[in-house]
């Protein structure tokens, strides 16, 4: 079914690095093809995708009291449309 199909993905994706917060990066947005490549009979195109991510240090006061290892944060916002009907 197509909710669990293989997924096939054309995608732009952008990184940098942000020295006032000593984060990185990371923006992914599905995109157009003028040819895309032919898929394999089961797989889904996926047309509607968008995901984006930053690591970075964290604020001191999110670390637990006596943390004094190295610690990252890691947020992770993610959308694709997954093919799935409606109730």
């Amino acid at each position: 079914p197509k909710p669990m199909a293989s997924r096939s993905y054309i995608y732009a994706r952008r990184v940098w690095h942000r020295p006032s917060d000593g984060g990185c990066y990371c923006l992914s947005k599905a995109c157009g093809f003028e040819a895309p490549p032919a898929l394999p009979c089961r797989a889904v195109s996926v047309e509607d995708y968008v995901a984006g991510c930053v690591v970075r240090a964290p604020a001191a006061q999110l670390l637990p009291p006596g943390c004094d290892g190295p610690a990252a944060e890691v947020l992770l916002v993610y959308f694709e449309d997954s093919h799935g009907r409606p109730g």
